[in-house]
C-alpha cells in the first residue's frame, strides 16, 4: 500500500479522496461535508474524524496555521433556476460579476473564474491529461460538471462522472486528470493569494488590473492589496 509522509503522518495513498454525497433540500443541492465517507477500507469515516486522524496531511499546512482542524469551506450547489431564498447573503452593494481571466494550457483551458483570501474557483475544461501539482499547504475540491475524469494519485484513481465531487488531501503531492473524452471539472481551494493567484498569472503576462478583476466589485475583493505587494 503506497503512503504519503511529507507531514511526518503516513496518509494512506490508497484512498485517492473523499467522496462528498449531495443531498437536495429546498432546490438546492448541498453537499453534506459533515456525512462524507471515505471510499475503500475507510468507509464511515467522516470528515471530521478524518482530519482529527490526518490533520496536516489531508488539510494543508496553510490552512492548518489559518484555521486549525475547522474545515474552512461550505460547498453549495445553487439551482439558478429557482428563487433563491435565504441561502444567500450579499452585503449592501455587492456586485458578484467577476472578470474571468482565461489561460491556455496545450489542448486543454485554465479559467480563473473567482479569488478572494478565503476561497478560489477555477474551470477546467480537458481535452487531454492535466497535472496538478499539491504543495502540501492546501487540499483541492474537485467537481465533474460535464463528461467524466479519471483522477490518479500513484496507484489510485477514482472516476468522477458529471455530479461528482471529491476532496484531494493536501499530502498527495501530484494527481494526474485524465478526461474520457472532452471534460471540464470545477477546482475550489482556500488560497495563498500571492503564490496561487497573482504570482502564476503574472507569470503569464497577464496584467495586474485583470487579476483584480477576479475580486469584483466589493469590498471584499482583497486582490488590490495582494498586487500591490
Amino acid at each position: 500500500m503506497a503512503s504519503g509522509s511529507r507531514h511526518g503522518r503516513s496518509f494512506p495513498m490508497n484512498v485517492l479522496a473523499m467522496r462528498l454525497f449531495s443531498g437536495y433540500s429546498h432546490n438546492i443541492w448541498l453537499l453534506i461535508i459533515a456525512s462524507a465517507l471515505f471510499t475503500g477500507a475507510y468507509l464511515g469515516m467522516t470528515l471530521y474524524e478524518a482530519i482529527e486522524t490526518y490533520g496536516e496531511a489531508l488539510l494543508g499546512s496553510d490552512i492548518m496555521e489559518r484555521f486549525g482542524t475547522r474545515f474552512p469551506l461550505i460547498i453549495k450547489f445553487l439551482d439558478a433556476s429557482n428563487v433563491l431564498g435565504e441561502q444567500i447573503h450579499l452585503e449592501d452593494d455587492f456586485d458578484c460579476k467577476t472578470s474571468h481571466v482565461i489561460v491556455e494550457r496545450g489542448a486543454n483551458t485554465q479559467t480563473f473564474i473567482f479569488a478572494c483570501r478565503h476561497f478560489a474557483m477555477e474551470r477546467l475544461d480537458l481535452r487531454e491529461d492535466h497535472a496538478l501539482d499539491l504543495d502540501g499547504k492546501r487540499f483541492y475540491v474537485l467537481s465533474q460538471i460535464e463528461g467524466s475524469s479519471r483522477v490518479v494519485a500513484g496507484e489510485s484513481v477514482e472516476m468522477l462522472r458529471a455530479g461528482n465531487s471529491c476532496l484531494l488531501p493536501a499530502a498527495l503531492e501530484s494527481v494526474r486528470l485524465e478526461p474520457q473524452g472532452n471534460a471540464a471539472l470545477l477546482k475550489m481551494y482556500v488560497p495563498d493569494l500571492m503564490a496561487n493567484i497573482v504570482e502564476p498569472l503574472r507569470a503569464r503576462g497577464v496584467s495586474d488590473a485583470d487579476i483584480v478583476g477576479l475580486g469584483g466589485h466589493t469590498g471584499l475583493n482583497d486582490l488590490g492589496y495582494s498586487v500591490c505587494r
